[in-house]
């Protein structure tokens, strides 16, 4: 079994909604900087000084915790699992945010209220996720160079 559980990597659902706000802000910042630079409001070092960090960083994966998944996907009423991509406040790297989806494609997400009057223990939204890079298979096939 792995060490992560999904207690122990459960967000709110509150933070899931920052994170996945923080990860659009992100791109939104990205393609406005991009316009500039072709309108040549920006100098190209300017753009590169900017994201150079990132361009030896380019998300490729994520690595899922196979237990911590299978546990995901065997809760009730979850037919599915979806992801959404989020960033943590004051990082850079986008995170996975997991929850179970039921039969009629609606995410099953709880928010404090309704996990208070449902007696829940879990808003359904888990972040057991590690991006890569960091977690690689550089030798994988799927690890194009």
């Amino acid at each position: 079994m792995s060490n992560l559980t999904l207690a122990e990597n459960q967000l709110t659902l509150e933070e899931a909604q920052k994170r996945i706000s923080n990860y659009l802000a992100s791109k939104e910042n990205f393609q406005a900087d991009l316009q500039l630079l072709e309108k040549g409001a920006i100098k190209p070092q300017e753009f590169y000084e900017k994201y150079k960090e990132d361009s030896n960083q380019v998300l490729r994966a994520f690595t899922i915790p196979g237990d911590d998944f299978i546990s995901l996907a065997n809760m009730e009423g979850v037919k599915q699992v979806r992801a959404y991509l989020g960033i943590k406040d004051g990082e850079t790297k986008p995170c996975l945010l997991l929850c179970g989806v039921n039969d009629e494609n609606k995410d099953i997400v709880y928010t404090v209220e309704q996990q208070t009057a449902l007696e829940l223990k879990t808003s359904g939204v888990y972040d057991f996720t590690s991006p890569c890079p960091s977690v690689c298979d550089t030798n994988s096939a799927l690890f194009v160079k």
